[in-house]
């Protein structure tokens, strides 16, 4: 469940968003917007001047998380200064560090931490304790072994065919992932590091991203189908596609991770039909705008449910929803980032956003 501190309701809270310069960060930002109840949006990243700052209302310099003690030194004053109630991580290394120091933060007073499950989230940032995990629970997954273990990966290899999968542990999204097509291949990838997994090839034809917000004994999800960006990992189109075996398969993970709180699976179809779960992460994804618009709006829900209120979730107000993402850019002329309204796709440029307006 989401971590809460304390159990009074906050008809509008302040909410501070981390690394508001990352894809998650700042899909936080545009959630968050769309709720009318929340009063004030904090941002902080490690830069100075980050572009992210465009988009909160406030925004100050945060040191690197790794200086665990000025790291927390700098939200604790902010945290003060603009008397947040729940702060959102927005990078993974955040995240880490928020679920893994729970004593610290607490005896620092902090606001309310808006996260899944705690002591999950080191489990589900590693593939491999992941696949151990769900595959104890007998969910159908895609065949996998830890190299370093010589006799698991023999048996993986007498099993599954090239090519196959290496994958590091602890990473996310499409990085540090790699298809090697033989063993030389292989062993030269396994030779390069240790904290690999091996993982069955299938030829994905199709992969979805699926939000899963899970409070008490209920559970709600949304699928989306999604392209990726040719230039990056990140999504460049999705679009609500509520297909019967995918909820059904990806309701069957949700189930069996055990998390509570916010939450999104990665799952492949391959030409055959065939699903398989690629991984799962213990956060809010980058498409988390994108659902919020289509009601599925899992930050609010999670804020709220940390906050000590019971979300209420109506899933017949989701909706159909195509997403797309494009370059963009924003200018600063001495007085903050802001857009040019000439250089918005033309249909924004003439209806204007949909969003309540924030001041920079």
């Amino acid at each position: 469940m989401t971590q809460s501190l304390s159990n009074s309701i906050v008809e509008s809270p302040s909410v501070l968003v981390t690394a508001v310069g990352s894809d998650v960060g700042l899909s936080l930002v545009k959630a968050l917007r769309l709720c009318a109840r929340v009063n004030q949006i904090v941002g902080c990243d490690s830069e100075a001047d980050d572009f992210g700052s465009a988009f909160v209302d406030s925004y100050f310099q945060a040191p690197p998380v790794s200086l665990e003690r000025e790291y927390l030194a700098v939200l604790s004053e902010a945290c003060i200064d603009f008397g947040i109630h729940a702060v959102f991580p927005g990078s993974e290394a955040e995240l880490r560090f928020f679920a893994s120091s729970s004593a610290q933060y607490t005896n620092l007073n902090l606001p309310v931490r808006v996260i899944p499950s705690p002591r999950l989230v080191p489990v589900f940032m590693d593939k491999l304790q992941t696949m151990q995990l769900l595959e104890s629970t007998g969910v159908d997954l895609l065949g996998y072994c830890n190299p370093a273990v010589k006799r698991e990966l023999q048996l993986f290899l007498d099993r599954y065919s090239f090519p196959i999968v290496v994958k590091a542990r602890c990473s996310h999204g499409a990085k540090e992932v790699w298809v090697a097509r033989s063993k030389l291949e292989m062993n030269e990838l396994l030779g390069r590091r240790c904290d690999l997994l091996c993982q069955e090839h299938i030829d994905i034809s199709q992969e979805y991203s699926v939000g899963v917000f899970r409070h008490g004994d209920r559970l709600h999800l949304i699928v989306l189908t999604r392209l990726m960006e040719k230039f990056g990992s990140a999504t460049s189109y999705a679009e609500v596609s509520m297909e019967e075996d995918v909820v059904k398969y990806a309701r069957n993970i949700a189930e069996a991770t055990g998390l509570s709180g916010a939450f999104n699976l990665q799952i492949g179809r391959n030409n055959q039909g065939r699903l398989g779960l690629l991984e799962v992460n213990p956060r809010f994804s980058a498409l988390v705008a994108a659902r919020s618009m289509a009601g599925f709006k899992d930050a609010e829900w999670a804020l709220f449910a940390s906050l000590g209120e019971a979300p209420l979730i109506n899933e017949t107000s989701f909706r159909h929803l195509r997403y797309r993402r494009f370059l963009d850019e924003l200018i600063d002329t001495g007085k903050g980032y802001h857009a040019i309204s000439q250089w918005l796709p033309k249909r924004v440029a003439d209806n204007g956003p949909d969003h309540r307006s924030h001041s920079v």
